[in-house]
């Protein structure tokens, strides 16, 4: 019995025999052949239900940094948060924003889809956390030209 997901992937098989052509009457060995279709409109609804999730993802990124912003306003607030994490943090979604990009230039059918969570997770890299990474900075009077 098929599952839902094999439902529209076809499976074809042959035999391939090839005959002597040359005085030693040698051939090549048969081949047989095996082929199975790709499902695509299963990958095409699959990445379009992950891109939905990685931009609500990016949402609530969005809120729960303001809401750690609210909690840490003060220099010394912001002095007790740990800067490797938040630069950790920064760096992960930097790198998934261009991921996003190059899986859209590689898929152009999908290029609007991964753009879309490209384009959340630079502005949680670009404006939210890059901004508390520097707000931590000064909050531990550290020297900023250094970096």
């Amino acid at each position: 019995m098929q599952s839902n997901e094999d439902r529209y992937s076809y499976h074809i098989e042959g035999s391939m025999n090839s005959y002597s052509v040359d005085d030693k009457g040698d051939c090549l060995q048969p081949m047989l052949l095996n082929a199975t279709s790709v499902n695509t409109a299963m990958y095409f609804y699959k990445t379009v239900i992950y891109n939905l999730m990685v931009t609500f993802i990016s949402f609530l990124q969005v809120l729960l940094l303001i809401r750690q912003r609210k909690h840490s306003n003060t220099h010394s607030g912001s002095a007790k948060v740990s800067i490797l994490a938040i630069g950790q943090q920064a760096m992960m979604d930097a790198y998934l924003c261009l991921i996003h990009l190059t899986a859209g230039i590689t898929v152009g059918s999908l290029f609007n889809a991964f753009a879309t969570a490209a384009f959340f997770k630079f502005v949680v890299f670009a404006f939210f956390e890059m901004r508390y990474f520097f707000d931590i900075c000064v909050g531990n009077e550290m020297d900023l030209t250094s970096i």
